[in-house]
């Protein structure tokens, strides 16, 4: 759930021993990356058609943004989703699996655009990344053109996580920071009080996410250039 489920939490960065935790973390990401089959570097291949990757986990079906639990997505529908979680990661500088696994956390492995989350004291909560109702207006969501106002270098997603402070060369731990705790380096933050998944920003990136980071890696892969997915997990730039 997007930091709209808090109230009012105050910034702050990490210590000495989060720092070394998350530069394990990069370390850990990239031995693995290295050894998985060589599917990206950041852009997308220009008119490639996905012959792989998300749509074989979720045979889409006919349909389009009909939002809520019955949503169901075309071919068209993922391919726009890849390339705009691409674009968005791009106007960022960070890595596009990173922002496309906390979409899929996010929307309960859907990536659903108008995905429907719990009611808080900022209203329903609905989107790629949950957004609050004063949150979704502020950074411009338009329900009519989900994924048009949502992603993309100046879409929602891209201003809230550029407010939260996400800066480029920022890992997973940083960006999901933002998404749930409302700004970078609240890895000891928890939303469970608020109708959030039991456990810290931390315990979701370590522990609850490694489906949702091979979901991503298969929505992502027939949209990107060849040149071997470590480059993207490996650090740019070093903790921020």
């Amino acid at each position: 759930m997007s930091y709209a489920a808090f109230s009012g939490f105050a910034g702050g960065f990490a210590n000495g021993a989060d720092m070394r935790r998350e530069k394990d973390l990069r370390e850990k990401e990239a031995a693995a990356a290295a050894a998985r089959p060589a599917t990206s570097s950041f852009l997308d291949r220009a008119g490639a058609a996905p012959q792989r990757g998300y749509a074989a986990l979720n045979a889409p079906a006919a349909g389009g943004y009909g939002g809520g639990e019955g949503w169901a997505s075309s071919v068209e529908d993922q391919e726009k989703i890849a390339r705009g979680i691409i674009a968005t990661a791009e106007g960022l500088g960070v890595d596009p699996v990173d922002v496309a696994t906390a979409v899929s956390y996010e929307t309960a492995g859907t990536f659903d655009p108008r995905k429907k989350g719990p009611t808080t004291q900022w209203g329903q909560h609905r989107g790629l990344i949950q957004f609050g109702e004063p949150q979704a207006q502020e950074h411009g969501v338009n329900w009519d053109d989900p994924v048009g106002s949502q992603l993309g270098a100046d879409g929602a997603v891209a201003k809230y996580l550029r407010k939260a402070g996400v800066q480029p060369g920022m890992g997973m731990l940083d960006i999901y920071s933002a998404i749930n705790a409302g700004s970078v380096g609240r890895y000891s933050a928890s939303d469970a009080n608020n109708g959030g998944a039991p456990g810290t920003v931390r315990d979701k990136v370590e522990g609850q996410m490694a489906g949702h980071r091979e979901k991503a890696l298969a929505m992502l892969a027939p949209y990107m250039k060849s040149g071997g997915y470590g480059a993207l997990a490996a650090p740019v730039g070093g903790m921020q």
